[in-house]
């Protein structure tokens, strides 16, 4: 009603429709302004995604490889540590951590305790921590010499033709390779690391937090 009285005295029109424009111009300029930080709170998202996403690799594990896209791991068998025939795939709804490994290899046995300073700092079923070695004699070779060396924390399967390491497209050990919850390579490290260390723990952990 007020409205409609100002429109009928003729000095007050200008105002009014000063009034009216401004206010569109408020409406505007508002919602320019919530589109502009809808923009950046979407930005700011998918920068935090990709964050996650994307695993913490610094120090020695500037070696690790993330796989942009992981690999199915192939259904190749092999001995695990209690002499029975076994498959990766049998480990689905764990993170896995396999290092294949072998008693003649001199930069395996370098990061063999790493792997068990690993296992030590992160404990729980939802990590697998699995050794693979390649030595012809099996079980009865590495497994003494895991205890000499006083590695003990760490279970070990054996992988005698290296069937298992050729099928995974390893050049050769120590290979290392890292396996998400649905039985994909998401990673993996070419050569020995110093997987005790710190770096090695948040690299292990992102996986456990993030799965992938």
């Amino acid at each position: 009603m007020l409205l409609g009285l100002v429109l009928e005295v003729g000095s007050s029109r200008v105002v009014v429709s000063v009034i009216l424009r401004s206010f569109q111009v408020r409406v505007v300029v508002s919602s320019l302004v919530w589109s502009l930080a809808l923009v950046f709170l979407l930005a700011g998202l998918g920068t935090w995604d990709r964050a996650k996403a994307e695993p913490p690799i610094s120090g020695d594990m500037i070696k690790y490889i993330s796989l942009g896209d992981p690999v199915s791991v192939p259904e190749t068998s092999f001995i695990g540590p209690d002499g029975q025939s076994i498959k990766l795939a049998d480990f689905l709804g764990r993170i896995v951590l396999i290092n294949f490994w072998a008693t003649w290899c001199a930069p395996c046995i370098r990061e063999l305790p790493e792997i068990d300073q690993l296992r030590i700092a992160i404990p729980g079923e939802d990590l697998e921590v699995m050794l693979i070695s390649i030595d012809r004699g099996g079980a009865e070779v590495y497994q003494p010499f895991l205890e000499k060396i006083g590695v003990y924390n760490i279970k070990s399967g054996s992988d005698p033709r290296a069937k298992l390491l050729r099928a995974m497209r390893a050049p050769g050990i120590p290979f290392t390779a890292l396996i998400d919850r649905e039985g994909r390579m998401v990673g993996k490290l070419i050569g020995n690391a110093r997987w005790g260390s710190a770096e090695a723990q948040a690299l292990i952990k992102h996986y456990l937090e993030f799965g992938k």
